[in-house]
């Protein structure tokens, strides 16, 4: 009678290690996009074209 297969782990990513201005860009860019997200929800911006 076969073993059923057995499922091997996936393969973990490399850990990168990044550096304060890659880490300080990285935020920089989450916050402006939320900011923009809430000014939009909120009713701000809806005659500009942000193209």
């Amino acid at each position: 009678m076969p073993q059923p297969a057995t499922r091997r782990p996936l393969p973990t990513p490399p850990k990168t290690r990044r550096s304060f201005d890659e880490i300080e860009e990285l935020a920089i860019r989450t916050i402006e996009d939320e900011i923009m997200e809430e000014l939009l929800h909120r009713g701000y911006y809806d005659d500009m074209d942000l193209d």
